[in-house]
């Protein structure tokens, strides 16, 4: 699973001038709850191998792979996909006018790339497909981008669907065909997503949960006799969330910040 990391750097309640009759005492917690799940989906026999993997840091995931036509009326295929998720909520007690304020953002690259050797009309596809989402007190905002490398379709743009807290949303030309190079170079493609939102929040209760996804693959119809293979790449990477939470408190001496906290 990619797990991302999530520091929460807080600061002591601030006080910016004295009321006339008591001083402002005022606190702002954030709880940050990481998740996160697989499976990896390794795949390994006779025919080949295709291994899912997650990188230090948690920032990226790959799938890497060759399947051979040991047996040529076999079907293979292997998958893998991981997720993970953030959760924050935060509470602002004693204050005369709290607000939150948050500024998030995340970016993600995915790509597909390989190649067959000798010539087959069957099915030879790699896929690599990436999701980011944010709900919760002013969302959602998502993105979702699809990377086919195919000897099944004409290069070109499809649309293709994300699942944001339980509700589907169609991004319009999400997904892109891009053809198999035979024998070496020239195929694949990649693609470049981002998302985020900046938004404020008047009351003491706040609640965020932002989450990132990555799928990879590997398709191949082996029903012609003789040696046939391929290989492929697929990654996801650059998928990093970042920028920061705010609480603020509005009071007679003015704008207060209770605390911050940085999301990455």
């Amino acid at each position: 699973m990619i797990m991302w990391r999530c520091i929460a750097r807080t600061a002591a309640a601030l006080t910016i001038g004295v009321l006339a009759y008591s001083v402002i005492l005022a606190q702002a917690q954030v709880v940050l709850q990481p998740g996160g799940n697989g499976p990896t989906g390794n795949f390994n026999d006779a025919n080949g191998q295709i291994e899912m993997c997650r990188g230090g840091a948690a920032t990226w995931a790959d799938g890497n792979g060759r399947l051979r036509a040991n047996d040529p009326a076999l079907t293979k295929a292997a998958r893998g996909i991981v997720v993970d998720n953030k959760e924050c909520t935060g509470v602002i007690t004693e204050a005369i006018n709290p607000h939150w304020t948050w500024s998030v953002s995340a970016t993600m690259t995915i790509s597909s790339n390989g190649y067959t050797t000798g010539a087959s009309n069957n099915k030879v596809e790699g896929r690599g497909r990436g999701e980011l989402a944010l709900w919760g007190d002013g969302g959602p905002a998502y993105a979702a981008a699809e990377v086919t490398t195919t000897n099944q379709h004409a290069p070109g743009n499809y649309d293709i669907d994300i699942v944001v807290n339980g509700f589907t949303y169609t991004v319009s030309n999400g997904g892109s065909y891009h053809k198999l190079a035979n024998p070496l170079g020239g195929g694949g493609g990649f693609r470049r997503i981002n998302t985020g939102q900046t938004f404020t929040k008047f009351g003491p209760g706040w609640r965020m949960k932002y989450e990132s996804r990555a799928s990879g693959l590997l398709e191949i119809d082996f029903s012609i006799a003789g040696r046939e293979s391929a290989s492929f790449t697929v990654s996801q990477s650059g998928g990093q969330w970042n920028d920061s939470v705010q609480a603020w408190d509005i009071g007679s001496s003015g704008l207060i910040l209770l605390g911050a906290w940085i999301l990455d």
